[in-house]
């Protein structure tokens, strides 16, 4: 399916208000037709990596299939290559996906002893 005229504009628009306003080139994703994360029945390994990377268990499947398309996009998008993702385990503890009752000197959520940027807990 091509872009019409209108929707060619409007992106064309996008692109220019991203690089004016960030003085850097506008990143072009490509669209999945159908993503991961759509699947409610099988949690994306990029979502599993990125979980055991920060030291959690990930959502198990019936976990994964109770959350909303929104939620599990939300997940999806926090666990991008090259970016932080610093609200990964803000968005699983508030999914009821993780329970950390434990906050870091720094104020972060912890776990196993270290929150989020690696400073241990006392």
């Amino acid at each position: 399916m091509t872009a019409g005229p209108e929707t060619e504009a409007c992106r064309q628009y996008l692109i220019s208000q991203i690089e004016a306003h960030t003085r850097t080139s506008a990143e072009h994703v490509r669209i999945e037709a159908t993503p991961p994360r759509v699947d409610g029945a099988i949690v994306p390994e990029r979502i599993c990596a990125w979980a055991r990377g920060v030291g959690v268990a990930p959502p198990s499947a019936e976990q994964w299939a109770k959350l909303s398309p929104l939620q599990r996009f939300a997940l999806y998008k926090l666990t991008r290559p090259g970016h932080s993702n610093e609200s990964f385990l803000h968005a699983m503890r508030e999914f009821s996906l993780l329970t950390l009752d434990v906050e870091c000197e720094c104020g972060r959520l912890a776990t196993r002893g270290l929150c989020i940027w690696g400073r241990y807990i006392r």
